[in-house]
């Protein structure tokens, strides 16, 4: 399965920060990552592909 990479910032000090402005930032970031990484079209494509392809080695697998 592909692997996603990515990179973010905040400018709120982890040892200013709240642990609720911490939890805040953390859910935004990991929502941020999910619907990139879902919302790319080479994603799905690809996902199709080795599904397609798992398909085929497996037949038995496959839904009716």
């Amino acid at each position: 399965m592909a692997r996603a990479e990515s990179q973010s910032s905040s400018d709120l000090p982890r040892d200013e920060a709240s642990p609720e402005e911490v939890a805040f930032l953390l859910d935004a970031t990991v929502l941020d990552a999910f619907d990139r990484y879902w919302g790319n079209a080479a994603t799905l494509k690809a996902l199709d592909r080795e599904l397609g392809a798992y398909e085929q080695k497996h037949p038995s697998t496959a839904s009716p």
